[in-house]
């Protein structure tokens, strides 16, 4: 969780940075690149598998549920991650409407 929310504030942080001195479509052409390259390494270097579970979509969902009802670490960790996201999502609503308020 905290890579996922420091790789969303870099992000926007670097693509600002960017749109700024190239414009707006560098940005683009910039993602677009990288994801070209994590694709040829990704190709080339995760191994070749096949899950060996032969569950169906919904029973392989169902089994999260039933994992989490049986691993008390699983639910505190659900909760953790809830509250996490929570509070970046209520820190930056508060963000934005300060930044509004300030301009208008």
């Amino acid at each position: 969780m905290a890579g996922l929310l420091l790789g969303i504030l870099l992000a926007r942080t670097v693509s600002g940075f960017v749109a700024d001195i190239f414009g707006w479509r560098a940005v683009f052409g910039m993602a677009t690149v990288i994801m070209i390259v994590q694709s040829a390494v990704l190709w080339r270097v995760l191994p070749q598998s096949r899950g060996e579970t032969r569950l169906s979509y919904p029973a392989l969902i169902g089994s999260v549920f039933f994992c989490s009802v049986r691993s008390r670490l699983l639910r505190r960790r659900i909760v953790y991650g809830a509250l996490g996201f929570a509070a970046f999502s209520v820190f930056w609503t508060a963000v934005a409407f300060s930044t509004c308020a300030t301009t208008i």
